[in-house]
């Protein structure tokens, strides 16, 4: 692909939509198209960031884009002839209010203790190291002594909606009203997809529901998995805490979403997204998660899955 002005530094070096649709068009029109091809366009997620309320004037852009590459084809029937049309969001948008009050200053709340600057290496006497996404954050505290007490300091701003970590196979859920909810995996109670779980204590902490052996979620889609994934994933002991809704994380050098959308937390609104199918010779099941998509894509291009459960 010749260079040109969609990779230059004033383009994010090609992280746009434009050169995402110009490159998907010479790989069709090359005659190479691979058997899976997956196209990011970036745009409309920087877009809600600060217009969060307008989301049908950038779609319309990306659906233009879609058009340039179902025309590479010659017409749209031989491009669902040959080809799986997926169309996903990666993940929702939650919009932020206007006032600095929505914004949760991560340097502030920490204070009390010695955290390790952004670019530092770890000393002897540091404390915390965080590191936030968006609504989202993992809280290290590099002393055992400290754990207590940084999930007291969370857990005393009420713009926090929950705080989670392990102990041994369990996981414990707190929220700033002083609800506390506790789970371990393989249990007698079973989710929508299929995991069984363990749950004691206050079910409203994370809206679930449990009727007959069976798990049923609401506000937080899938939150159990999400967060034993979240917290079991390394191995060091980590602290987890999402944001409620209009509220986000902010720290250094960080950037801030205040009156526009902003994402990362296990709400609903961050989570939920559209899924698109075209052209496929077998559907999705109901309540595709995005993590079930890869055995979804396998199972179209007839490959044995190896995921286990």
């Amino acid at each position: 692909m010749v260079w040109n002005w969609n990779q230059s530094v004033f383009q994010q070096f090609g992280i746009n939509d434009d050169f995402a649709a110009e490159a998907t068009k010479l790989v069709i029109q090359s005659g190479n198209q691979p058997d899976f091809l997956m196209v990011y366009f970036p745009d409309h997620d920087h877009f809600l960031h600060k217009h969060i309320h307008q989301p049908l004037a950038s779609l319309e852009k990306v659906d233009q884009k879609l058009t340039k590459i179902l025309n590479v084809f010659g017409s749209w029937d031989q491009a669902l002839q040959q080809t799986t049309f997926i169309i996903i969001g990666d993940h929702g948008q939650t919009a932020i209010g206007k006032e600095q009050h929505h914004n949760i200053d991560l340097d502030q709340l920490l204070k009390p203790f010695k955290v390790t600057p952004v670019g530092k290496k770890i000393s002897e006497t540091d404390e915390v190291v965080f590191a936030n996404n968006e609504r989202m954050v993992y809280i290290y505290p590099l002393k055992k002594d400290k754990r207590e007490q940084v999930i007291k300091t969370l857990l005393s701003d009420d713009r926090i909606d929950f705080v989670a970590w392990k102990e041994k196979d369990q996981i414990h859920v707190k929220n700033h009203q002083g609800k506390e909810l506790h789970f371990t995996k393989q249990g007698k109670k079973i989710d929508p997809y299929g995991v069984g779980w363990n749950v004691d204590g206050d079910l409203s902490l994370l809206d679930i529901k449990i009727e007959n052996g069976a798990i049923y979620f609401n506000q937080y889609p899938d939150a159990l998995s999400r967060l034993y994934g979240a917290l079991f994933s390394q191995e060091i002991f980590s602290i987890v805490a999402t944001a409620k809704p209009s509220f986000e994380f902010i720290s250094k050098t960080f950037p801030v979403h205040l009156g526009g959308g902003s994402h990362g937390s296990l709400h609903r609104t961050d989570s939920i997204v559209p899924l698109l199918v075209s052209g496929a010779t077998k559907n999705p099941k109901p309540n595709t998660r995005i993590v079930d998509l890869k055995d979804y894509v396998l199972d179209l291009l007839n490959v044995t899955s190896t995921t286990t459960g």
